[in-house]
């Protein structure tokens, strides 16, 4: 596991002791034309990893982590140089809970609730959220 498992995570699963997968070759076999990296929050190596497998395997990448791929000169480089289409930095919070915070209380104004302040609080039980605590 390239960035490692938090406390919370050893509670729910046991890292694997089987020997690594050849990704590069794997999506070479199996003819895969998109990558998608849906990690968990954090998870910034492996990201970074999947991201080169994806350029050596000539497919295309959506990086869906808060992890700056697409919008780093030197992979985008890396991506047209090779001739691989990516996609991506933060996908997955597109409609995150900032957002949908954001649109609600913007909601509430438009119809004419005066908010003085507003508090945010994701309660999550998914793999994600326990990578952030």
């Amino acid at each position: 596991t390239l960035d490692g498992l938090g406390k919370y995570y050893r509670q729910t699963i046991t890292e694997s002791d089987a020997d690594p997968v050849d990704v590069t070759q794997t999506l070479k076999d199996v003819r895969a034309d998109v990558l998608v990296s849906y990690l968990p929050v954090g998870s910034e190596e492996a990201d970074k990893f999947y991201a080169q497998c994806a350029i050596d395997a000539k497919v295309a990448f959506v990086n869906a982590l808060p992890v700056f791929i697409a919008s780093d000169p030197e992979w985008a480089e890396k991506f047209e140089k090779a001739g691989v289409p990516i996609v991506g930095d933060d996908i997955k919070s597109q409609v995150g809970a900032t957002i949908t915070h954001r649109v609600l209380a913007k909601l509430f104004e438009d119809r004419g609730v005066h908010l003085d302040r507003t508090m945010q609080l994701n309660v999550g039980g998914n793999m994600d959220f326990k990578n952030m605590l």
